[in-house]
C-alpha cells in the first residue's frame, strides 16, 4: 500500500492546504492510496528541526499540536476523507532537509511505501529545492499541482492568516477567514488564537501590515494577473500597490488590471 505523505505546519489550517488535501483525497482513491498527514513544528515553543527560523516564530505558530490535531481532525470529517487519511504524525521540520527526515523515519512509513508530496504553487527555486532534496535522499515525490487552483487558495500563505489576526487595521477585521475553513472557526475561537497572535505581535514589534507587504513582493506574485485581480477585490489595492506592479517588469495595461 502506497502512502501520501503530506506535511505542513497548520498554523491554521488554511482553504490552500483545504484544497491540496481535497486533490490528494481523489489521488488516493484513483491510486489505491493512503494518506498521512504531518505536523511540522509540533511544539512551537521549542523548534526541534532545521529550517527557515522565519516561519517557526511563535508569532506565526499559535496553535499547539492537540489544536492543530483538532482542526486536522475536523476537516477531515468534514470533507469525508476519514478512509483515506490513516495517521496524523508529529514532523519536527521540513522533511526535504536529510537532518530532519532522519527523525521523521520512527513516524513515517518506510520509504518504500510512501511518496513525499510538495506543493508547487510558483514552480520557482525553492520549491524545486525542495524537490531535489528529497530525491537526493532517494525520496519519491507526487508533486501538488497548487499552481492550477483557484487563485484565493494560491495566495494563501501561513504568515498571512497570523498576520491579517494581529492586525489593528479596521479594514481589514476579520479578513482571515476568508483564507480558513468555516469548519474550524470554532476551534479557533475557543482557542482564542487572535488573542495570542497579537500577544506575540506586540512582543516581537512586528507590524503585521508590512510583513504582509513584505510577503507579497516576489515577482511571481506580481506577475499573476488572476493572483493581482484577487488581492486586490479582497483589500482594495492595500498591499499590492500601483507602483509594484511597474517594479515587477510589466505595467497594469500588460497585466489586464484596470487601476
Amino acid at each position: 500500500m502506497m502512502h501520501y505523505i503530506y506535511t505542513s505546519r497548520f498554523q491554521p489550517f488554511n482553504i490552500k492546504e483545504l484544497a491540496e488535501l481535497k486533490w490528494l483525497m481523489e489521488e488516493s482513491r484513483s491510486n489505491q492510496a493512503k494518506i498521512v498527514m504531518g505536523i511540522i513544528n509540533p511544539d512551537p515553543t521549542r523548534h526541534q528541526g532545521k529550517s527557515d527560523p522565519s516561519g517557526f516564530w511563535q508569532r506565526h505558530n499559535p496553535l499547539s499540536y492537540w489544536q492543530r490535531y483538532q482542526t486536522i481532525v475536523t476537516i477531515i470529517n468534514h470533507i469525508g476523507c476519514s478512509d483515506e487519511v490513516v495517521g496524523i504524525v508529529p514532523v519536527p521540520g521540513r522533511p526535504s532537509q536529510k537532518h530532519n527526515m532522519q527523525l521523521c523515519e520512527n513516524v513515517f512509513p518506510p520509504r518504500a511505501a510512501r511518496k513525499m508530496c510538495v506543493p508547487c504553487v510558483f514552480m520557482h527555486e525553492e520549491e524545486n529545492k525542495r524537490i531535489k532534496g528529497l530525491e537526493k535522499q532517494g525520496e519519491e515525490v507526487l508533486p501538488i499541482p497548487t499552481h492550477a487552483f483557484a487563485p484565493r487558495e494560491r495566495i494563501v500563505f501561513q504568515e498571512l492568516v497570523t498576520c491579517l489576526m494581529a492586525s489593528e487595521d479596521s479594514r481589514l477585521h476579520d479578513k482571515w477567514k476568508c483564507f480558513v475553513p468555516e469548519a474550524i472557526f470554532g476551534i479557533l475561537e475557543h482557542a482564542r488564537v487572535i488573542n495570542t497572535v497579537k500577544r506575540h505581535f506586540l512582543f516581537d514589534k512586528r507590524d503585521p501590515y508590512h510583513e504582509i507587504k513584505e510577503k507579497w513582493s516576489p515577482t511571481e506574485i506580481l506577475r499573476d494577473t488572476a493572483l493581482h485581480e484577487e488581492v486586490r477585490r479582497l483589500f482594495a489595492g492595500h498591499f499590492i500597490e500601483e507602483s509594484q506592479y511597474h517594479e515587477s517588469g510589466g505595467t497594469a495595461a500588460t497585466l489586464g488590471i484596470s487601476l
